[in-house]
């Protein structure tokens, strides 16, 4: 669906320019048979891919233990299986995009120590699963968190300070338009369009041991972690969100692993959020 949507785009936005370059169709029509050679191609490699998928994840199995996941996978010839223990898990990530919400399926992924160690992390979860069932595992090792709590959100005017962002980039592009014809405008606008439309349906859950951050609306990405495993947390401030009393806020959990930029949050919840870091601090101590 989304390489379908991607010719379309392409082909509206170049199509009616080369057709006037050309001086017609009958002269244009070999870079429509192009982009159509190259949409098959991308499709039949697509197809290739996702079998190959299909047969090395053919039965798997996850059992749910005392202290660990095991996971297993593939063939009697090429079968694998993982011990995935649940103290050396710090955090879990949902993600869904727009047709497997329809679906009701998601992708589960873990950080563990292994990789905040420095050492590359197993995919434990390489495959969709029902969302219910992602739920379940997780609560496996956070039990005390919640997914069917109230979830905070900032509203419309979370969207306000990414306008911000995007109006530079608006501006660049109305300053080619002198060059650009209108289709051609459109395909470079769709991006600040797209900036916007995937942090609309934000929010955020502070429990008293962990949080959940759900963060965009094509893809929606949910992520859960313990107070004691974020290693740091960060904030910052544009003009809009400062008159809005918000604050974006990014999360890295573990040592090595990448930052999470799980969106906007009001400043009292920022406040809230550090002072039960803080409080992590000095049970440690």
């Amino acid at each position: 669906v989304r390489l379908t949507l991607l010719f379309i785009i392409v082909f509206a936005a170049t199509f009616p320019a080369v057709a006037v370059l050309l001086d017609g169709f009958s002269e244009s029509r070999f870079y429509l048979f192009a982009l159509l050679f190259i949409y098959g191609a991308a499709l039949l490699v697509g197809f290739i891919r996702y079998a190959c998928i299909f047969v090395r994840y053919a039965g798997t199995v996850v059992r749910v233990g005392a202290d660990r996941f095991s996971i297993s996978y593939g063939k009697k010839m090429s079968s694998t299986e993982h011990e995935l223990f649940f103290d050396s898990i710090l955090a879990f990530r949902l993600k869904e995009s727009l047709i497997e919400r329809l679906f009701g399926v998601c992708k589960l992924t873990v950080e563990s120590r292994q990789k905040s160690k420095g050492v590359s992390d197993y995919n434990y979860f390489p495959f969709l699963m029902p969302r219910a069932k992602a739920e379940a595992l997780v609560c496996s090792v956070i039990p005390e968190h919640d997914f069917s709590a109230q979830k905070t959100s900032v509203g419309a005017r979370g969207i306000l300070p990414y306008c911000e962002y995007a109006l530079w980039f608006v501006a660049a592009v109305i300053l080619m338009s002198v060059f650009l014809t209108p289709f051609m405008l459109l395909l470079l606008l769709i991006p600040a369009a797209l900036i916007l439309l995937m942090y609309a349906h934000e929010g955020y859950v502070l429990e008293k041991e962990s949080a959940a951050f759900v963060f965009g609306a094509f893809a929606a990405k949910t992520l859960v972690v313990r107070y004691k495993d974020i290693e740091s947390i960060s904030a910052s401030d544009n003009l809009s969100s400062a008159r809005l009393a918000l604050t974006a806020v990014d999360i890295t959990v573990g040592q090595y692993t990448r930052v999470f930029s799980v969106g906007y949050m009001k400043r009292a919840d920022f406040s809230e959020l550090t002072e039960k870091l803080e409080k992590k601090v000095d049970k440690e101590k």
